[in-house]
């Protein structure tokens, strides 16, 4: 993290605290828009608190726990202490390799692209991985964001869809339900 060191373009990249929950959220919503979904997150700013930012000692049980589930990195204007970038990442395992570094979102507004400010974002969680003991980070990328694409490319992905084989999906929340109602466990 450079939070410590000099800011470079007039930027610092450091970790995300609870006070910036706003301003994170205002930046989904601007990373959404850019990708053609500006009525998709339903994401508060109040469950960014919670989820990233939870209360010490309310870990009871596992369906209420308050523990952290996401970490975040943040850009921040110096001059004007304004939000102008984050990553949001959570740990995930692999059976083959171990721990490893889920990234769900990086944005940096258009002012600050092509100056490396997403290169050292990036390299934030890629060294917060590292650190933990992470064997790799994972993400998904839009078929239709060629920047993204291009970006990642640059740094080494590989894009595991195409090279491996493997398809990504997800169950929703009304599915979810769905199969537990019809199963007893």
């Amino acid at each position: 993290m450079d939070s410590d060191g000099p800011s470079h373009h007039g930027v610092i990249i450091r970790p995300a605290t609870v006070t910036d929950c706003q301003g994170i959220h205002r930046l989904i919503q601007e990373l959404a828009a850019f990708q053609g979904y500006p009525d998709g997150p339903e994401l508060t700013v109040e469950t960014l608190r919670r989820d990233g930012f939870p209360v010490e000692g309310d870990n009871s049980d596992r369906q209420t726990s308050t523990a952290q589930v996401f970490q975040a990195n943040v850009v921040e204007e110096t001059a004007t202490g304004k939000l102008v970038g984050y990553a949001i990442f959570f740990p995930f395992y692999s059976t083959w390799k171990g721990k490893g570094i889920y990234l769900e979102d990086i944005y940096v507004q258009s002012d600050y692209r092509r100056a490396g400010v997403g290169k050292r974002l990036f390299a934030s969680v890629c060294r917060f991985a590292l650190e933990w003991g992470g064997s790799a980070v994972r993400l998904s990328v839009l078929k239709k964001n060629v920047q993204a694409k291009a970006f990642y490319e640059r740094l080494g992905f590989e894009n595991s869809t195409v090279e491996d084989g493997w398809e990504t999906g997800r169950f929703g929340e009304e599915t979810l339900r769905k199969i537990v109602e019809s199963v007893v466990v």
